[in-house]
């Protein structure tokens, strides 16, 4: 083996195909045109999400309103796109937050021996007690209702999840040949490990976090739907089925089906995505 190989493993062996296969490319696609559509909701819905038709109440799907209307004659369409701004900016900064800190804490975990390692070990089972929406609820109750409580709560939950995984795989890594002749080389432990070793673990770590964003989407769709979350008349998902109750009592089945159908959709993207991702870089690195 050349020092180029040990120094800079996986270089030379891996070989990407079609990242994905045709259920793949599908959840692909149906993620990226509704993260599009909400991105562009201010500048392409049909109408104001929060105007307020009573002529319109309950109508069914027409030229004017494509999906219909709520119990307020609020257009459906527009609410969805405007509600996926709000139902997906959530969970990705929870994903983005819970990413970083847990790549940092799984690195120190993973790296040192003895009280560190046996430390940070303790809190992350501690944290794993606590489920994410309890540990949410009670944020909601000391700090108020709305997305700021809740996102905090579950990045606070979501950390050990990619710690524990980084953790596992810095054990793993460190006593890899490339390591070891980076110490024989005299690198500084720190640059080992944010230079040669981390990069490593990001497609691995990225895989997971891509699984956790449709958990957390789902938990904070159900915050919302219970009332302690995103809060009327902003447009969110959770809070749309919510408001809907009452209609699918009247027989109208759209308000509440839609965006439970978007949630459903989206949180089985997401997974397709994630688990894809997962199998093709475990199959690379191994």
């Amino acid at each position: 083996m050349t020092l180029t190989a040990t120094l800079l493993p996986g270089l030379s062996k891996r070989r990407y195909g079609s990242m994905f296969s045709t259920v793949g490319w599908a959840a692909v696609v149906v993620a990226l045109t509704v993260v599009l559509l909400s991105v562009l909701a201010p500048f392409i819905a049909p109408h104001d999400p929060n105007y307020v038709d009573l002529e319109s109440v309950l109508s069914g799907p027409s030229l004017a309103h494509w999906l219909g209307t709520d119990a307020m004659g609020r257009d459906l369409l527009s609410r969805l796109m405007f509600g996926g701004r709000t139902s997906l900016v959530g969970p990705l900064i929870v994903v983005v937050a819970s990413t970083i800190f847990g790549l940092l804490l799984g690195l120190a975990a993973g790296w040192s021996d003895g009280w560190i390692s046996a430390l940070l070990s303790r809190i992350f089972d501690l944290v794993f007690a606590f489920p994410a929406l309890l540990l949410s609820m009670l944020a909601i109750a000391l700090f108020g209702k709305g997305l700021v409580a809740p996102i905090i709560a579950m990045t606070i939950s979501y950390i050990p999840y990619v710690a524990r995984l980084t953790q596992q795989l810095v054990i793993s890594e460190r006593s890899r040949p490339y390591v070891q002749a980076y110490r024989v080389l005299g690198f500084r432990t720190s640059w080992v490990v944010l230079g040669r070793v981390l990069p490593n673990l990001v497609p691995t770590v990225g895989a997971q976090s891509t699984l956790n964003f449709g958990y957390v989407l789902a938990d904070l769709a159900a915050l919302s739907f219970i009332g302690l979350g995103i809060q009327p008349p902003t447009s969110d998902w959770g809070a749309m089925i919510e408001e809907a109750r009452g209609a699918l009592l009247s027989g109208s089945l759209m308000p509440a089906l839609l965006p439970a159908l978007v949630v459903v959709l989206i949180v089985v993207s997401i997974n397709v995505i994630g688990e894809e991702l997962s199998d093709r870089i475990g199959g690379n690195l191994s």
